[in-house]
């Protein structure tokens, strides 16, 4: 169960305090949009959702959030294919698997097109000279196609998958729809986020995780970390200030604090945050209001935040030592 679920649907009386405690100040964040104060409430909807049900919903929000690491990659020449393993694991697990005919065939039918849909992003990075602001619409709506299919199989679950799943219909998901709200979306990122990037090299993580320590928080892994920010991207209509959204960004920050204090060797490779890389701002993204909504991590006191991390080190029995907890402090 991913940790946003974990604070939401059940709640750890022990992991609430501690998180509460000393829970950035709501009134300290400020947003882009100069008609609107942040976690106001205050946005008006210009990307309204298109689809309807918990599951299509959850897809969009997924699929969007593989757009926007195209984009980002693009833009960058970050690397983006090695952050679709997700997808290729569970295609993995699929095939071993399948034992009857039609799971067999649905398996290899699914390899297939993840390979068709590398392909296809390899194309738009390497040949494909255009970017986002001249694709004719219709490539970027096949981009948009391949990020829903990759979602969707990243989201299969990874035991007993053929109990969960009907091999008939399982593309059908991806409807007309649904891509429709992704691009929808994503248009509204994009014309917010690049135009504002200065011409340079950028520190990127996508997903970043934080070793042994996320996995005690069942899967706690954030969404993006880009030039010393920590993004967290909301896609529901939902606006506004949620204690449990916040508490999700601010764990997510805890948890980066107390794997750097560690300074432990497992926490190298692309989707760790490297030790030397700061995070100074915390940030929402809503691409449905189009609201970015920042908080500056200067405004957060020492004292409580050694404080914290003391008590979250304990909590999750991370046995790292104080000293060096307050050493990174």
């Amino acid at each position: 169960m991913a940790f946003s679920r974990i604070l939401r649907e059940h709640s750890d009386p022990e992991l609430d305090k501690i998180l509460l405690q000393h829970l950035p100040n709501k009134d300290l964040f400020y947003t882009n949009r100069t008609d609107c104060t942040a976690l106001s409430g205050e946005y008006r909807l210009i990307a309204d959702s298109k689809v309807s049900g918990a599951n299509q919903r959850a897809l969009a929000g997924a699929a969007f959030d593989y757009m926007a690491r195209i984009l980002i990659s693009k833009r960058t020449g970050h690397n983006f294919l090695f952050h679709t393993t997700n997808a290729q694991r569970a295609i993995e697990i699929v095939q071993k698997e399948a034992k009857t005919s039609e799971q067999q065939a649905f398996a290899y039918s699914l390899r297939k097109l993840y390979l068709e849909s590398q392909i296809r992003i390899w194309r738009y990075f390497y040949v494909e000279e255009q970017d986002f602001y001249t694709d004719p619409a219709d490539t970027f709506r096949d981009i948009c196609k391949v990020a829903c299919f990759i979602a969707l199989i990243d989201g299969l679950p990874h035991l007993n998958t053929f109990d969960h799943i009907d091999c008939k219909k399982f593309t059908e998901t991806i409807t007309k729809s649904l891509v429709s709200d992704v691009l929808n979306m994503t248009y509204k990122f994009a014309n917010s986020f690049f135009p504002s990037l200065p011409e340079r090299k950028h520190n990127i993580v996508f997903s970043p995780f934080f070793f042994g320590l996320s996995g005690k928080l069942s899967g706690a892994v954030a969404d993006l970390y880009f030039d010393e920010t920590l993004y967290e991207f909301k896609t529901s209509r939902y606006q506004g200030y949620r204690q449990d959204d916040l508490a999700q960004l601010w764990g997510y920050y805890l948890i980066d604090c107390l794997a750097k204090a560690s300074h432990d060797k497992r926490m190298i490779g692309e989707r760790y945050i490297p030790f030397d890389w700061p995070i100074n701002r915390l940030a929402f993204y809503r691409p449905r209001f189009n609201a970015y909504e920042y908080y500056d991590l200067k405004h957060t006191k020492k004292e409580e935040l050694l404080e914290t991390l003391l008590n979250f080190n304990n909590y999750l029995r991370a046995k790292i030592s104080a000293d060096k907890i307050e050493q990174f402090v």
